[in-house]
């Protein structure tokens, strides 16, 4: 008995599959993109600390860093809990779909958790 796939392998997409592998290769071995999780872990906290800074926390990026680290910082608590919560999202989001309501409501919650009443739902009013 033979496995016979449900679909055709075309010449076409042989090349495409070709060219994935090939740039992926280029990825993982010419630039050390899979070995260098120093630097995936940087640029989380530069992420996060951009995004926070977009929306008027004060924390500099050493701050951010040590609160995501562990470590105790002097500042206010509720930009110290946003930087916990982004954290805590960003590190989920990979497993959210981005057309998915619920997944949005649930990011909105984690982002915003402990810090305002409607978190994780629509606004039920407007904002004065």
């Amino acid at each position: 008995m033979t496995n016979k796939p449900p679909y055709t392998i075309t010449e076409k997409s042989a090349d495409y599959l070709a060219k994935i592998v090939e740039t992926v290769t280029k990825l993982e071995y010419a630039t050390d993109f899979n070995r260098n999780i120093r630097l995936h872990r940087l640029n989380r906290f530069r992420t996060i600390y951009s995004s926070l800074a977009i929306e008027g926390n004060s924390l500099s990026l050493g701050e951010v860093t040590a609160v995501i680290e562990g470590k105790i910082i002097a500042g206010k608590q509720m930009e110290i809990k946003e930087v916990k919560n982004a954290y805590e999202a960003y590190d989920r989001i990979i497993n959210f779909n981005p057309y998915d309501v619920k997944d949005f409501l649930k990011a909105h919650e984690l982002m915003t958790q402990g810090l305002v009443e409607e978190s994780g739902k629509f606004r039920s009013g407007k904002k004065i």
